[in-house]
C-alpha cells in the first residue's frame, strides 16, 4: 500500500448504526428482505497504485481502467494487490462492463471493443464494433450491449458470438446520453434533458421505448440495484447528479415513478475551511455509483464516498461517509469489499499539495 495513502486513511473508518436490509421485486411484486447488519464499519486494508479512472470487480479480479489501459488485478488478497495483466487499446476507455470472462469497453470513436479475460495475465481483443460516434458508455445484460453514443443515442448490440458483434438497432434520446444500465430484458437510459427512459431490448430490431420519466435536476450516473437470479429487471434504478440521489420503482415499466429524491450532504463550512486549496463541488467530478444489498455507494468527487441506506426505498439515509486525499471518481462493491478511485486532483486536509495528488484505488472492507 502506497505510503501517501496509508497516511490519510489510518484511521479513516467509519461506523454506521441502523437495521438494513434489501428490497428487491419482481415484475410480479413479491419482495425479500436480506439483512445487512445492524451496525456497518469501513475499513482500509490495501491499495492499488494510479492514476485510476475506473474500476469494476468481479470475483476476485479489478479491473482498472487509466486512460486507453485495461488492468486485471488480483485481488484475492486485498491487502497486497497484485496487477496480472494489461491491454492497451487504441483510445480512451469511457464506459467498461464485465460479464463472465469477457470485458465490454466504450472505446470513445473506437465504438464497443470486447477483451477476452480467461486468462488474466494475457487479456486480448475478441471483437470489436465501430459505432456511429463516440462511444461513452456500455452495460451488458445476458446477450446484449447497450452503448451509450455521443452520435447515434442508445445502440443495442448482439454480442452472443462475441467475436463478432452485431448492430440491432438504436434509439435517439431527446439529449446526449450520459450514462446507460440495464438488467434483463430492459435497458435504462439517462441523458443532457434530465430525461430517464426505459427501453424494451428483448427483440432482435431496434429497440422500442417503454416509457420516460423527466426529472428537474441533472443528472450524470445510473445504477439497478441487483435483481434476485429470477427476476427479470430489478425494482430499484437510482440516478445521481447535481448533488441529489433519486430512486426510481420500476417494478412496472410502463409506470415507472420516482419513490425519494436525497440530497447528498457536502462537508461542513468547517470542513471545507481546514481543506487545503481550492473546493469544488463533487458533482463536478463524482463518476460512480454501486450497489450492495440495500446500500448505494456514491463516488461523490471531492465529497468523498458517500453510503446511503435505501432499505426504505422511499426514504434514504446517508449512514456514513469516507474522506480520501482526492476526489472519489469511481466506486465498485463487491461483497464485503469496497474498491474506491482516487483521482488526482484534490486536496486532503493537513496534507501537502504533493501528496494529495497521489492517485490510485483505495481497497476497504466492511466489517459488520
Amino acid at each position: 500500500m502506497g505510503e501517501s495513502l496509508r497516511r490519510h486513511h489510518r484511521v479513516a473508518t467509519l461506523t454506521a448504526r441502523a437495521v438494513i436490509g434489501i428490497v428487491i421485486t419482481c415484475c410480479s411484486g413479491s419482495a425479500r428482505f436480506v439483512p445487512v447488519s445492524a451496525q456497518t464499519r469501513l475499513e482500509v486494508v490495501g491499495s492499488i497504485p494510479g492514476p485510476a479512472e475506473h474500476v469494476r470487480v468481479q470475483g476476485t479480479y479489478a479491473y482498472v481502467v487509466a486512460g486507453p489501459r485495461l488492468s486485471i488485478v488480483d485481488v484475492n488478497n486485498p491487502a497486497l494487490p497484485k496487477v496480472r495483466g494489461s491491454f492497451t487499446l487504441p483510445e480512451p476507455i469511457y464506459g467498461v462492463a464485465v460479464s463472465g470472462v469477457a470485458v465490454y469497453v466504450a472505446n470513445g470513436v473506437g465504438g464497443l471493443a470486447i477483451l477476452d479475460v480467461s486468462d488474466p495475465d494475457a487479456p486480448r481483443l475478441l471483437g470489436s464494433l465501430k459505432t456511429r460516434g463516440v462511444a461513452l458508455r456500455v452495460a451488458v445484460a445476458g446477450t446484449k450491449a447497450v452503448v451509450g453514443d455521443r452520435t447515434s443515442g442508445v445502440e443495442v448490440i448482439d454480442v452472443s458470438n462475441p467475436a463478432k458483434p452485431v448492430l440491432l438497432g438504436s434509439h435517439y434520446t431527446s439529449g446526449y446520453v450520459t450514462d446507460v444500465a440495464a438488467s434483463g430484458s430492459l435497458a435504462y437510459v439517462i441523458d443532457a434533458s434530465t430525461d430517464l427512459s426505459l427501453i424494451d431490448i428483448s427483440k432482435s430490431g431496434p429497440p422500442d421505448e417503454v416509457s420516460v420519466q423527466e426529472s428537474s435536476h441533472r443528472t450524470d450516473i445510473i445504477a439497478t440495484a441487483p435483481a434476485n437470479s429470477s427476476t427479470r429487471a430489478a425494482t430499484l434504478v437510482c440516478i445521481s447528479g447535481g448533488g441529489l440521489l433519486q430512486v426510481y420503482d420500476v417494478s412496472d415499466p410502463s409506470t415507472a415513478r420516482r419513490v425519494s429524491t436525497h440530497k447528498i450532504p457536502e462537508r461542513t463550512a468547517g470542513q471545507a475551511k481546514r481543506a487545503a486549496g481550492p473546493q469544488r463541488s463533487w458533482t463536478s467530478v463524482a463518476g460512480g455509483l454501486a450497489f450492495d444489498g440495500s446500500l448505494a455507494y456514491v463516488a461523490g468527487g471531492s465529497e468523498g464516498l458517500q453510503i446511503v441506506d435505501l432499505s426504505d426505498p422511499a426514504k434514504p439515509k446517508m449512514i456514513a461517509f469516507h474522506r480520501t486525499a482526492g476526489p472519489v471518481r469511481d466506486v465498485a462493491a463487491a461483497g464485503q469489499l469496497v474498491f474506491v478511485v482516487v483521482g488526482e486532483t484534490g486536496t486532503a486536509p493537513q496534507e501537502s499539495n504533493a501528496d494529495a495528488r497521489q492517485a490510485g484505488v483505495v481497497v476497504l472492507r466492511r466489517v459488520s
